[in-house]
């Protein structure tokens, strides 16, 4: 069985819709809640897709560098906001999350929605090392990732520590992990401290399934 490789998964999904078109709740409520804590805030979302979120961080008046596998996604992103591109207010990267180099950025917000649970537990742990040396210290992070316990788990075909090509919700979406409490305390021990962890979750199929999610807050140190 051939593993799709994430630009090639996130091209197709892209290609087919801008999947996403709103900022979600919590993290809506994330960044309403940190908003004050600096003066001028950059942020770094990785996974930013069509930039669903854009509107929002730009209404708090924030400066943007968004990464994507999908150099689909980036190409729509792009024209979606040419203007605010041209003004300084945006950058986009196509990149592997796996191999972000960036020159000279120090941001004070990171948010991760749902976009390191595509990788594998080894490569969520690197990154999140790595990406520490582009935040200011006591950075705020946003993290919404998949629980164990959610409908998918353990279900299709297991390629590496709670890493599934399921055979349920997420089939077109390739690899997705599945994170326990303890995983999520390893990703963030070393650089960051941890200021909630939170549970949220959605029936589907008429209550038939229910999708689990974690919501991390943390700052780095």
């Amino acid at each position: 069985m051939k593993i799709r490789q994430n630009n090639e998964v996130w091209d197709l999904v892209f290609k087919k819709s801008d999947w996403g078109q709103y900022s979600s709740e919590d993290l809506i409520r994330f960044i309403s809640k940190n908003n004050k804590k600096f003066k001028k805030k950059k942020i770094l979302e990785v996974g930013c897709g069509t930039g669903a979120n854009f509107k929002f961080f730009l209404d708090k008046k924030a400066i943007i560098t968004g990464i994507d596998f999908s150099k689909i996604a980036i190409k729509k992103a792009k024209i979606k906001f040419n203007k605010e591109i041209k003004k300084g207010k945006i950058k986009l990267i196509q990149k592997d999350l796996r191999f972000i180099e960036l020159k000279n950025k120090k941001f004070n917000f990171l948010v991760d929605n749902c976009a390191t649970c595509c990788l594998s537990y080894n490569d969520t742990v690197f990154f999140y090392n790595n990406i520490k040396k582009y935040l200011v210290k006591n950075s705020m992070v946003y993290l919404r990732t998949f629980a164990t316990n959610s409908w998918g788990y353990k279900s299709g075909k297991k390629i590496s520590y709670k890493r599934y090509i399921t055979n349920e919700w997420s089939k077109d979406l390739g690899p997705q992990r599945f994170s326990s409490l303890k995983d999520i305390k390893n990703i963030f021990k070393s650089n960051y401290e941890i200021i909630s962890i939170e549970k949220i979750s959605r029936t589907v199929n008429n209550q038939k399934n229910c999708i689990i999610e974690w919501i991390v807050n943390a700052k780095s140190k």
